[in-house]
């Protein structure tokens, strides 16, 4: 495994920052086959924390749900981090880990050593702050419209929801998020119209011809190959699986559009609409399947008043 100082010492600051690990606490990194020297940097970052750390490497890669034994390693543990290659969020296992007290972080395919470093070396406060900034907006907004030069134009209901913000603060008994962090989102209750991302979580970058329609709050249809491929997935989980799940702000300066979901759907400016799981977020709907799709460039106006602009987030710094 190669020595790397910096990724090293900035993988440290984020474990510290995010997850808190305690003296004595049992730290379980639960990793896919192939992203095993990823886990062990973490496991050593871990135990210079003061945490008992062990890893448990799994077949974890086209899962929906968690193999038996790592749901049972992930409920026994103080506090987890997850490095699968497709996420495991929305995963009975993980919820129930969480609901009996462990908490934990995941680092999502495509968020290798490159990625982690730029992206938990930039300012996480600010980071934060901003994601804080636009979670605040989404839940005062009732209604709102999304377009982009591709296509979209979708109207989404946020009455009653709250936006959440992906802040990085996992300390909390039973708190989960993403490592990187950075967004800002909401569950909303139904929305109309047609979404034409640029990639989908799973699909990497999708055709310029793909189109996904929206009706009373479901995935009703799509056009393009790519866009008949999102259907099909999504459908496979019946209308659970259509469910309008999430709009996302991404809120990180540093993160750029590589195909990799995990970075995608934080690019400062960017927005997300995912399908499926919906109950830990804020919603009501239950699933094993939770897909994003990133769109760039977009223009968003919550009750009128416009939040992006053509890409560009109009929540000033600081």
């Amino acid at each position: 495994m190669r020595s790397d100082p910096d990724f090293d010492r900035v993988l440290e600051r984020a474990l510290q920052r995010c997850l808190a690990p305690a003296e004595g606490e049992e730290l379980l990194v639960l990793a896919d086959l192939s992203r095993a020297g990823l886990a062990e940097r973490v496991r050593a970052a871990g135990a210079r924390l003061g945490a008992r750390s062990s890893v448990m490497l799994a077949g974890l890669r086209d899962s929906f749900e968690l193999p038996p034994a790592a749901s049972a390693a992930l409920a026994a543990s103080d506090l987890f981090v997850a490095l699968p290659e497709a996420s495991i969020s929305h995963t009975a296992g993980r919820l129930e880990a969480c609901a009996a007290g462990a908490r934990g972080a995941g680092i999502g395919g495509g968020a290798e050593e490159d990625v982690l470093l730029r992206l938990l070396g930039a300012d996480l406060d600010e980071v934060t702050a901003r994601s804080d900034r636009v979670a605040a907006l989404l839940t005062e907004a009732s209604t709102a419209q999304i377009t982009c030069p591709r296509g979209t134009h979708l109207e989404l209901d946020l009455r009653g929801r709250a936006g959440i913000s992906d802040d990085g603060d996992y300390t909390a008994r039973g708190a989960y998020g993403n490592l990187p962090f950075g967004e800002g989102f909401v569950s909303p209750v139904g929305g109309e119209g047609r979404l034409c991302p640029a990639t989908a979580a799973g699909f990497g970058a999708v055709a310029d011809d793909t189109v996904v329609e929206v009706s009373h709050g479901r995935l009703s249809g799509a056009r393009g190959a790519d866009g008949e491929r999102i259907a099909r997935r999504l459908g496979a989980h019946g209308a659970a699986g259509r469910n309008l799940a999430e709009l996302g702000i991404g809120t990180h300066d540093r993160a750029h559009l590589t195909g990799a979901i995990v970075e995608d759907e934080k690019i400062l400016g960017s927005i997300h609409v995912a399908f499926g799981a919906s109950a830990n977020i804020g919603g009501t709907v239950s699933a094993g399947i939770h897909v994003d799709c990133v769109v760039m460039d977009a223009t968003v106006l919550l009750d009128g008043a416009p939040l992006l602009r053509d890409g560009q987030l109009l929540v000033a710094d600081g």
